[in-house]
């Protein structure tokens, strides 16, 4: 009688820069991510990185820093998804940073990760409680992936965003 119901949802992420993810301005393209919940398993987060079209080739040869468009696209993107997280799981409120220097793909990575985290817990607060949904970031803010994945761009610590959020 008390099985479990599974709702899927559907998040779709703006691409485009940061400043013009104000609510009303939009960017034509789109990437979207399925998200499973079920009743009993409580608030699940992935990271899942899918680079753009635009960033699967690196025009350089050879590429800055040695690492191709993908590679950084995907750093900058996991850096700064897995910040999010980590900013997040000690102030739901905190605004996570979406801007950093680098290549297109550096810049767009940074962007996404940060808005694809925020976009996600913004979500998992839809359906589960504050406390639950912190008490769950801050079990996967503490993981050694987590501090592995911040660590090119905000080397150990989380850092949250200074000024406005949008």
């Amino acid at each position: 009688m008390n099985e479990p119901i599974a709702l899927v949802v559907v998040v779709c992420i703006f691409i485009g820069y940061a400043p013009y993810r104000i609510s009303g301005i939009f960017s034509k393209k789109m990437r979207c991510s399925l998200l499973k919940y079920t009743g009993t398993e409580g608030p699940h987060l992935v990271c899942q990185v899918k680079v753009p079209a635009e960033y699967q080739k690196t025009p350089w040869n050879p590429p800055p820093n040695g690492k191709p468009e993908p590679i950084r696209y995907q750093k900058s993107y996991e850096a700064f998804w897995w910040n999010c997280v980590m900013v997040k799981a000690n102030n739901l409120d905190a605004c996570c940073p979406f801007t950093c220097s680098g290549t297109a793909a550096d810049a767009a990575g940074c962007g996404d990760g940060e808005s694809d985290a925020g976009s996600i817990i913004a979500a998992l607060l839809t359906k589960y409680s504050r406390s639950e949904v912190q008490q769950y970031l801050r079990s996967i803010a503490s993981t050694e992936e987590a501090k592995k994945k911040i660590h090119p761009y905000f080397q150990d610590t989380p850092w949250p965003e200074n000024g406005l959020c949008f």
